[in-house]
């Protein structure tokens, strides 16, 4: 398939998505809040890769080659490097994802984005690959700049909430 019709299919799925996360608005009159049950949305495409590594920094960059070569993204970076452990706040800059288009449909019929597949694939890799019980990666609280064709992505880790809580309540 050529580059032309490749982003033709791209273009295609983006709007699908795109009308899929404006039906769930209109159904639940609701522009603004977490996931309930759409962080399977992108996941699978870092399921299917073989994702290795001995820490969680390994895994991550590991997935973050996968997704680049793949196209779905031109680069992805992340600080702090290395990631916080065992919790913490960590903030992603994606530049160049291919679902820039859902965004920027979105954005044009007055829609705030909630769906972020690549932010999925992100937490898959720190939930399944490197064990953690928390660790959502998405665009909520962070930001969308359609002109610069970047996105940030906030997250918190937790490799274990029980820790986590016990050290919020000292």
């Amino acid at each position: 398939m050529d580059s032309e019709n490749l982003r033709a299919v791209a273009q295609y799925f983006n709007d699908i998505l795109a009308r899929h996360e404006e039906r769930i608005v209109v159904l639940t009159g609701r522009t603004d809040y977490a996931r309930f049950g759409f962080e399977i949305t992108g996941a699978d495409f870092v399921r299917s890769q073989n994702i290795e590594g001995k820490t969680l920094d390994e895994m991550m960059d590991n997935a973050i080659k996968q997704i680049v070569a793949a196209g779905i993204a031109e680069s992805i970076t992340y600080s702090p490097s290395p990631l916080p452990k065992p919790e913490g706040p960590v903030e992603f800059k994606v530049s160049g994802c291919i679902h820039l288009a859902k965004e920027a449909r979105l954005k044009q019929d007055g829609v705030t984005p909630f769906i972020c597949p690549l932010g999925n694939m992100l937490t898959a890799v720190i939930l399944e690959n490197a064990h953690f019980e928390m660790g959502s990666v998405g665009n909520r609280g962070g930001g969308i700049d359609l002109d610069a064709r970047v996105c940030t992505l906030k997250s918190q880790l937790c490799e274990n909430i029980d820790k986590a809580l016990e050290s919020l309540q000292v």
